[in-house]
């Protein structure tokens, strides 16, 4: 009979890929790199001045922006004292106006208070009081004509 038999057979695979991409969500803007193991690799990316410019911008945002805020406030201010002055002008002529007719308006009565107190003399006194004043004034005219007509004749009188 026969003898024992053994066979034994093993394989083996070993596959290894490397590749390396170097990509912002999914955007590699062209750059890969391939089959790089056990390398230094020096990756250097510029910004062409771009965060330098946005500074420059941003600064000269500001003084911008400082110059427009004190622009206004001035304007603010000027208009803010124009708006007082008008508004004190404005309440100076009413009190003038309300002072001058207070003023008018006590003079009338005064003149009212003086004509009411006549026309009382004048009815205590049956108007013989208006009678006297007024023969007075007669008596008055009478005698500055007389003294005109004797003038004229004295001046008639020497030529």
């Amino acid at each position: 009979m026969g003898g024992s038999s053994k066979s034994s057979s093993s394989s083996s695979s070993n596959t290894t890929n490397k590749s390396s991409s170097i990509a912002l969500d999914g955007d590699n803007h062209g750059l890969m790199l391939a089959g790089v193991e056990n390398s230094e690799v020096i990756f250097q990316q510029t910004d062409h001045g771009a965060i330098e410019a946005a500074g420059k911008v941003a600064s000269e945002a500001l003084e911008i922006n400082g110059q427009v805020s004190t622009e206004a406030i001035n304007s603010m201010e000027s208009t803010a004292a124009g708006a007082m002055n008008f508004g004190n002008a404005i309440i100076q002529q009413s009190l003038d106006t309300v002072q001058d007719t207070a003023a008018k308006s006590a003079d009338a009565n005064n003149r009212q208070l003086e004509a009411l107190t006549n026309l009382a003399k004048s009815v205590q006194t049956a108007g013989q009081t208006d009678i006297a004043g007024n023969m007075t004034k007669v008596v008055y005219a009478t005698m500055a004509s007389i003294a005109v007509i004797g003038a004229v004749i004295a001046y008639q009188g020497s030529k």
